[in-house]
């Protein structure tokens, strides 16, 4: 892969950073990197994109295998022959070794009896978790020590959210400091290391809301790796504040729609209304989040502070 074309290998990065370039960009460009580096996270995105599409069950199969994307007509077939679809589309005249009878020996046998075994509604291949926050892979990560466990972040998901470009590379003889903003990044004598800052107020927002800062600042890495974890609407100010206290401009932005993170959890208890500025409430309202329970008439100030407590830059 040393000579890998350098234009599918930036689709690739474009997936795996938070780009927001749409996956369907140059969709053929970016499965021909993703399966040339086993980029497995992004393969099963390729795969729920194909899947998800408008399209005929013969035109997704045929994709599949022009793009050479085994996973992806695996998972096609596996859920098709789950569903019924399968059979449907053979009675209809389809001949499955049209699309090559190493493909139809290999690929799709398999992915037949299997979805004649398994429970229905369950995938073909388990799911990758993503990049791996707990493993070092150097010189691509630096460690971050959080109480008594050691997470391995990767160093460029940390300069794509170093959003106010303060990052200095000072080069020494024997040592190389990077600043972070807030962030700083020391090269010791064992390995790299990251540390952020806590300020108390964090430390004040996360006992408030019922959770650890060691376990806020995971959730955070797992949030902005390319898995995304959600963020629970009683983590969504204390993040907030850490984001705003390291500079992390671009997470601030994916946490700034507070609304869409409310309305991941509908309720039905009217009363309960969230001010957030001079807005107004917003609807749904908070429900059965720990952090989020208050009488009416303190909602605002109990849940988020009074609104000049967050000021962003």
């Amino acid at each position: 892969l040393v000579n890998f074309e350098s234009e599918p290998f930036m689709e690739l990065l474009y997936q795996i950073y938070d780009t927001c370039r749409p996956i369907s960009a140059n969709f053929s460009l970016l499965s021909k990197a993703a399966i040339s580096y086993r980029a497995e996270r992004i393969l099963e995105r390729i795969t729920s994109y194909i899947i998800s599409k408008q399209i005929g069950l013969e035109q997704k199969l045929r994709v599949a295998v022009e793009l050479e994307l085994d996973d992806a007509l695996a998972e096609i077939v596996f859920r098709a022959e789950q569903r019924g679809e399968w059979t449907q589309l053979i009675s209809k005249g389809f001949e499955p070794c049209s699309l090559g009878r190493e493909v139809y020996r290999q690929i799709i046998c398999p992915a037949i009896v299997e979805g004649k075994l398994r429970r229905y509604g369950s995938c073909y291949k388990e799911q990758n978790s993503g990049f791996d926050l707990y493993t070092p892979i150097p010189p691509f990560t630096v460690s971050m020590k959080l109480g008594g466990k050691t997470l391995h972040i990767n160093k460029g998901i940390i300069e794509l959210h170093n959003t106010k470009g303060c990052i200095k590379r000072n080069t020494r003889k024997f040592s190389l400091n990077y600043s972070f903003c807030s962030l700083s990044l020391q090269r010791r004598p064992s390995a790299d290391e990251i540390k952020l800052r806590q300020s108390a107020e964090l430390s004040a927002l996360c006992a408030h809301a019922g959770i650890a800062v060691e376990d806020l600042i995971e959730l955070m890495f797992l949030h902005i790796y390319p898995q995304h974890d959600l963020v629970p609407a009683y983590c969504l100010r204390p993040m907030m504040l850490l984001a705003h206290e390291n500079g992390m401009n671009k997470l601030l932005n994916s946490l700034g729609n507070v609304s869409d993170y409310l309305l991941l959890r509908p309720t039905n208890r009217m009363q309960r209304m969230l001010t957030l500025d001079n807005g107004g409430p917003l609807t749904p309202e908070c429900d059965s989040e720990r952090s989020l329970q208050y009488i009416e008439n303190d909602l605002s100030d109990e849940a988020f502070g009074p609104p000049q407590d967050l000021i962003i830059d």
